[in-house]
């Protein structure tokens, strides 16, 4: 059940505390009675929800098996797995980006996917930049936005930024010390 943005605002801003922070605690807690309006937006049966969260850990931990990926003697950790693009979006499924990457469909279909989450995250900060510029009455907030925005994509192709070079093993762990 889906329930209308105003309400659910409402709703979200109750539940505020005195430095006006939101916590979801409250939010669940407010929704437990069952004749409450948010009630039906969350699983109440614990051992569904306990394997819905199990799912949620195992895509995190699926996400965060990454592979390391060597330039010009420039090391840098990259995703070992992404959602499979060749699946309906709403199906679940991560594929191996070594495997994906035998045929180029499928890499694109990657790529393309990125490109998507990637100009998700830039709307949102657009919007964010855009609300504080009108509260404040500050449009100067929007400006640097776009500015901060532009220097992060003119950083260019990896050969040029400096990457955060992390050991991978205790071999290249002992060789940082010593260095």
């Amino acid at each position: 059940m889906t329930i209308k943005r105003e309400l659910l605002k409402h709703f979200v801003e109750s539940v505020k505390d005195d430095s006006e922070t939101v916590m979801a605690e409250r939010l669940i807690d407010l929704a437990r009675p069952q004749d409450h309006p948010l009630h039906k937006e969350f699983t109440w049966n614990d051992r569904k929800a306990a394997e819905e969260r199990r799912l949620e850990q195992a895509r995190k931990l699926i996400q965060r098996a990454g592979v390391v990926i060597v330039v010009s003697n420039r090391v840098f950790q990259g995703p070992g797995y992404v959602k499979d693009p060749t699946v309906p979006h709403q199906q679940p499924g991560y594929r191996a980006v070594e495997a994906l990457a035998r045929v180029r469909h499928n890499c694109v279909a990657s790529l393309e996917a990125e490109i998507s989450a990637i100009a998700a995250l830039v709307w949102r900060g657009r919007m964010l930049a855009l609300q504080y510029a009108t509260a404040r009455k500050e449009p100067d907030l929007v400006e640097l936005f776009e500015e901060n925005l532009a220097e992060v994509v003119a950083k260019g192709p990896i050969n040029q930024p400096e990457p955060v070079v992390r050991p991978h093993t205790k071999r290249a762990k002992a060789r940082g010390a010593r260095a």
